[in-house]
C-alpha cells in the first residue's frame, strides 16, 4: 500500500506491506522497499525492513518513507515526466504464516 501521509510538517510518501487475511496468524519477512528511478544514471531510493508481522497487525512499513518534495523533484528523477508514474520494487524472502492461538 502506498499512500501520502501528513501531520504538523511536511508530507511524505508511505510505504506499507500487507501480510496475510488470518488476524491469527504472524509472518517473517525481510528484504527491501525501493523506489526506481526513471533516469538510469540516478540510484534507487531503498529502504530495508527486517520484521515479524504481530497476529494483532497485518501491515508494517514506513509512515515516512521520502518526503514528498524530494519524490516530486525532477532532478531527483523518480516521477515520470511523461506519464507521471513512478516505479516501485520489493525484494522478500518470508516465512510462511505461523497460526497462533
Amino acid at each position: 500500500m502506498v499512500m501520502q501521509w501528513s501531520q504538523f510538517g511536511p508530507s511524505w510518501m508511505s510505504y506499507f506491506l500487507k501480510c496475510g487475511a488470518n488476524p491469527k496468524s504472524t509472518c517473517a519477512v525481510n528484504g527491501e522497499l525501493r523506489l526506481l528511478p526513471w533516469k538510469a544514471e540516478i540510484s534507487p531510493f531503498k529502504r530495508t525492513i527486517s520484521t515479524t508481522f504481530p497476529n494483532n497487525e497485518n501491515d508494517w512499513g514506513f509512515r515516512n518513507y521520502i518526503l514528498m518534495e524530494d519524490l516530486l523533484d525532477p532532478a531527483k528523477g523518480y516521477v515520470n515526466p511523461n506519464t507521471f508514474s513512478v516505479k516501485l520494487q520489493l525484494q522478500l524472502s518470508a516465512d510462511l504464516p505461523v497460526e497462533i492461538e
